[in-house]
């Protein structure tokens, strides 16, 4: 019995020692490690710094924009005026004002002074342009029942007889001024709010209104006249769906003009792209 008792407390130490050993032996567990997430696409991935652009760089994205932005809206009006025989100013020119437009609207938009400056411009280049035509009031109310009267005429040339009876009565100033001053009229209205929805940051909702707005019509009579400006109008859309992209992704970071200006050299370069790729398959 005696050799008994003595044996126990040893069994007890050798468990306590055995239980010190294993919870020696246990390790602490290694916090899991976080799976690399994919980077967000933002400036610090395809942006440059601003001392490496430049401010004339600067200036070239903001100018690719507005060409962007002024090539849609002289491509829109023309391809329907066109189609519809409201041609007076001719192809050429409707984008040279358009140009001259996005011009001044990009200058409008660098400082408040310049915005002033602009305004005054248009409205003064406006009132003198139709002065030179003749009565400014006379075209203005003149120009309207005129293109719709020509429409109206495009529309019966093309057997559909309906039409005819829904012309209006129009003054008697010369065809060429009233049909110019409506498509003047039509492109600067065109013009401010593609501008606006793709110079600083891409709104797709103002570009598609325009869109429906001037070729619904033509491609709901089968009118279409020029590929070039359809053309164009795909190239253009296809800068703006990546400008949008682009704008999207910085959205949660304020858009300066350095930005804006990279999204110019994006949007640019995938309209050339959209444009290789319509001429070679056509050439």
């Amino acid at each position: 019995m005696s050799l008994t008792r003595k044996q126990k407390p040893a069994v007890k130490d050798t468990e306590a020692r055995k239980g010190k050993a294993r919870a020696e032996e246990k390790k602490p567990r290694k916090p899991r490690e976080k799976k690399p997430r994919a980077p967000k696409i933002g400036a610090e991935y395809f942006l440059p710094s601003i001392g490496s652009l430049g401010k004339g760089g600067e200036a070239i994205g903001c100018a690719l924009r507005a060409l962007l932005s002024s090539l849609l809206s002289a491509s829109l009006v023309h391809f329907l005026c066109d189609s519809f025989g409201i041609i007076a100013p001719g192809r050429w020119a409707v984008y040279a004002v358009s140009l001259l437009l996005g011009a001044v609207f990009a200058l409008m938009a660098h400082r408040p002074l310049f915005y002033w400056i602009g305004l005054a411009s248009l409205l003064l280049g406006g009132a003198g342009a139709l002065a030179l035509c003749g009565n400014p009031i006379d075209i203005l109310i003149g120009m309207v029942p005129k293109a719709w009267n020509t429409a109206m005429e495009t529309l019966e040339n093309a057997d559909f007889r309906a039409f005819p009876a829904l012309k209006v009565e129009s003054t008697g100033l010369g065809d060429g001024t009233l049909l110019s001053a409506f498509q003047l009229i039509l492109l600067l209205t065109v013009s401010i709010p593609i501008f606006a929805s793709v110079y600083r940051r891409v709104r797709l909702i103002p570009i598609l209104v325009c869109c429906t707005f001037t070729m619904l019509p033509v491609l709901t009579y089968n009118f279409a006249c020029s590929v070039l400006e359809f053309s164009i109008i795909v190239v253009t859309l296809t800068g703006a769906l990546v400008l949008r992209h682009y704008d999207r992704a910085l959205k949660k970071e304020p858009i300066g003009g350095h930005k804006s200006a990279m999204g110019g050299y994006m949007g640019a370069g995938a309209a050339l792209l959209a444009a290789v790729a319509i001429v070679l398959p056509a050439t």
